[in-house]
């Protein structure tokens, strides 16, 4: 029977294409488990271990079994490999740790304003003591923007954990490794940073202005995180979304693009663009959308994972979109490694992508008979898929279930994409002629006054949320049970 399996997954190039990222997926998560005695290591013994698989590889080639198991021991040490090289290296300014420095860099990245302040990372610029990034927290005003440089002065120190959150490897996922205390910051002259870049959240920031313009808070809050993901301004709200479970409508995921972009190819439907034709243009809708939110790691992430989801409900080849979705991650690990352990928004994007392209199926087929009435159901079978495949980590992570998401879902969900398609035409509006921006922005302010009318209904029921925490052993148990019953289904699910 083992023989069998492994027969059949060096007989299969599908099979052993997701062996191979399997493998490499395993090293990085090797690395990030045991990541403080890897430090230990130099990579003149990496370099010794490829070279010895390797000879090994020349030297079994024609032996197919022994051949493919030692691939899969490369690509774990490839994984592994890869992982070691997020190490700071002995130049990193995290070598001042402990110390008053001062140090000239540039704003790398779109600063996050807060209510009590503003987080910069400012990458070090050549030519002076240390390299790398460094976390600023500085107070609201004056603020800075996206490539000015600045010369601060702080106490730098290593971030460690917060109580249950580890705030370092947090950070570390973006290669910070340093904090600034207490900085004095200077602005000097000049631009670094990417033109392009500079150029979009220029343009965002001027979507921002006229958001604020067209609704009152937290409305214009909540249009924004439609938009591009803004998670500022909403308060109290911000807490109701979390009690009904439906923060995910606030944030750039790969269901939210994934059911607008449903909605969008059955708009082009109607409007008689065939099928095939609406659904390359609603990739490109989505690439344009892509930058629009700025091209973050997480918008990419999520536009990724809907696009996959979209080729699979397009295509119908299960098989294909399995290896499509662990080469997404291969290749996101590749660019971050740390994002596989240490960042729970990859996971969780991971997961219900996976959800809806294995469990989904498999509750359409026992809800074949129930009469479909507004997308009711899609949205419902899809809600229950993405739960029941990210429900373990959720609790494990944020420590609390909501028992009221799935009729919030349900009720809101439908509407989410109406908000997102009127705020579009509402912002797009509002940089030409503003009259037909406020027309349009009094019909969306309905809609969204009717969303957050639910949420707000559900928050305030006194079992809307649970609160309770599991051990990562729990966890492990149910994906195991999870990943167990997926398995037994495959071939029911691949035609």
């Amino acid at each position: 029977m083992y023989k069998e399996g492994i027969q059949l997954i060096v007989d299969s190039k599908s099979k052993t294409f997701f062996s191979f990222c399997f493998c490499f997926l395993l090293g990085i998560l090797l690395g990030s488990l045991f990541d403080n005695q890897l430090m230990k290591w130099d990579f003149l013994s990496v370099y010794v271990s490829f070279f010895v698989l390797s000879t090994f590889l020349v030297l079994v080639w024609k032996r197919r079994h022994v051949r493919f198991f030692t691939i899969c021991i490369l690509f774990v040490f490839i994984g592994g490999a890869r992982y070691m090289l997020t190490f700071p290296s002995e130049h990193n300014i995290v070598a001042l740790a402990g110390s008053q420095a001062q140090f000239t860099g540039f704003v790398s990245v779109e600063p996050d304003v807060r209510e009590d302040g503003v987080r910069y990372i400012v990458r070090l610029l050549p030519q002076q003591e240390g390299s790398g990034k460094v976390y600023i927290k500085n107070t609201l005003y004056p603020q800075y923007s996206y490539g000015d440089v600045l010369e601060v002065s702080c106490l730098l120190q290593k971030p460690t954990p917060i109580e249950n959150f580890r705030y370092d490897k947090y950070l570390e996922k973006f290669q910070i490794f340093t904090l600034c205390i207490s900085p004095k910051i200077q602005k000097l002259e000049g631009k670094r940073g990417n033109i392009f870049m500079r150029s979009l959240l220029s343009l965002k920031k001027r979507v921002e202005e006229n958001i604020e313009k067209l609704w009152p808070e937290p409305y214009a809050s909540f249009m924004a995180g439609i938009l591009y993901g803004y998670r500022g301004g909403l308060g109290k709200l911000a807490d109701d979304f979390q009690r009904t479970g439906v923060t995910h409508i606030i944030a750039i995921s790969g269901y939210n693009i994934t059911i607008v972009a449903s909605f969008l190819v059955t708009i082009l439907t109607y409007l008689f663009i065939p099928r095939k034709k609406g659904f390359y243009i609603v990739l490109c809708m989505i690439g344009i959308f892509t930058l629009f939110a700025g091209a973050s790691a997480s918008v990419v992430r999520a536009a990724i994972m809907g696009m996959l989801i979209l080729m699979a409900q397009q295509f119908g080849r299960l098989s294909h979109a399995g290896n499509a979705l662990i080469l997404a991650a291969a290749l996101m690990c590749l660019q971050n490694p740390r994002v596989l352990l240490f960042d729970a928004g990859f996971q969780l994007s991971f997961l219900a992508t996976l959800g809806l392209l294995y469990i989904l199926p498999i509750f359409q087929k026992i809800f074949q008979n129930v009469p479909e009435y507004l997308g009711i159901k899609d949205i419902t079978l899809g809600t229950l898929s993405a739960t029941m495949i990210t429900l373990p980590l959720i609790v494990y992570q944020f420590g609390r279930v909501s028992l009221v998401a799935l009729p919030v879902n349900i009720f809101i969900l439908p509407l989410i994409p109406v908000i997102m398609y009127l705020g579009f035409l509402v912002v797009f509006f509002s940089f030409f002629f503003m009259p037909i921006a406020l027309i349009l922005s009094f019909f969306t302010y309905m809609v969204m006054t009717y969303v957050v009318g639910v949420v707000k209904i559900f928050s305030k029921l006194p079992f809307a949320s649970y609160e309770m925490s599991i051990p990562i052993w729990s966890v492990t148990f149910c994906y195991g049970i999870i990943f167990l019953f997926l398995y037994f289904h495959k071939k029911k699910l691949i035609k």
